[in-house]
């Protein structure tokens, strides 16, 4: 831990089987109560199970792009909501601005992406200028937020390929430029 940044989706399952352990509670009616209702959301959101009943949540959580963006909105207002407060904004501070080793994240395998990249609670810091933050979902899916020029912006897709390097650098190249658009 803490030496080379490596993403394993069994580690996110495995938090998933934590907080439901030390809650006492399903992930879904976690979710539902602490974020998705607070949030606003406009539509259901799902949390796939495997057979034994366990939620998949390093990639089984789906919702329209509109919410998944006011997740996003959320992080860049520092974890309020309509008013409320949903997430600490210390927490959200240390996730997007100074948590995670650059050091760590530099002898990983995905500093292609962000060369002066970090990762911290399951949220990627770009290391541009914008501050810049977002989460990556399998085949595609991201949720980007550039708190400087104000943009957040959620991608949905089915590609055919877990991960596409190639694909992720022109998603993140079209980002930026779009941010700088608006």
């Amino acid at each position: 831990h803490g030496q080379t940044y490596r993403y394993r989706s069994p580690n996110s399952d495995m938090l998933g089987i934590l907080v439901e352990r030390a809650s006492g509670k399903r992930v879904s009616d976690l979710l539902s109560e602490k974020l998705w209702l607070p949030l606003g959301a406009a539509s259901e959101m799902s949390v796939t199970v495997d057979m034994e009943g366990t939620a998949r949540t390093a990639g089984g959580m789906s919702m329209t792009p509109r919410d998944l963006a006011r997740i996003g909105e959320m992080m860049r207002q520092g974890g309020t909501a309509n008013g409320r407060r949903i997430v600490p904004e210390a927490w959200v501070r240390d996730t997007v601005a100074s948590g995670g080793s650059h050091e760590a994240w530099r002898r990983g395998t995905m500093v292609f992406l962000f060369p002066k990249g970090r990762y911290r609670n399951k949220w990627y810091q770009m290391g541009t200028p914008s501050g810049a933050f977002c989460g990556i979902g399998i085949h595609g899916q991201w949720i980007y937020v550039n708190p400087s020029d104000e943009v957040v912006i959620a991608k949905m897709s089915s590609q055919p390929e877990p991960v596409d390097d190639q694909l992720d650098l022109d998603v993140v190249a079209f980002f930026e430029a779009l941010s700088r658009m608006v």
